[in-house]
């Protein structure tokens, strides 16, 4: 009688021991399923957060190249504005006649009859 109970409790602790062994087998497969997810999220996750930088720091990047071709663009188009406020200025000046008078006796050193130009620029400087 002793033998057949040694021989019933060898095998409820060979049972007990193989399902042990299956539950950390699964346990084992579980753990490295979830590393491998965890691992690929990861991958994922980085891979993600390369790709939204280098845009974003692309875009910052052209964002101040236009900021800075507006600037330029700007002081060129004051400068037009200046030029086009002297131009209009001088197209005034050229429809009235006492400038292009004064103009003709200064540049031209045309006189109207009778009258007598002084030479004020001084030759000897």
């Amino acid at each position: 009688m002793s033998a057949a109970r040694d021989e019933k409790i060898k095998q409820l602790q060979s049972q007990y021991a193989s399902e042990r062994e299956k539950s950390q087998k699964l346990n084992k497969k579980k753990k490295k399923g979830l590393i491998r997810r965890l691992t690929l999220l990861s991958l994922v996750a980085i891979i993600t957060f390369t790709v939204i930088s280098t845009t974003l720091i692309r875009q910052s990047i052209s964002i101040d190249k236009q900021e800075e071709k507006k600037r330029e663009l700007n002081d060129k188009l004051e400068q037009l504005v200046t030029e086009e406020e002297k131009l209009n200025q001088q197209i005034e000046n050229l429809n009235d006649d006492e400038y292009i008078e004064k103009l003709a006796k200064d540049v031209f050193k045309v006189s109207r009859d009778g009258e007598i130009l002084l030479n004020s620029n001084k030759q000897g400087e």
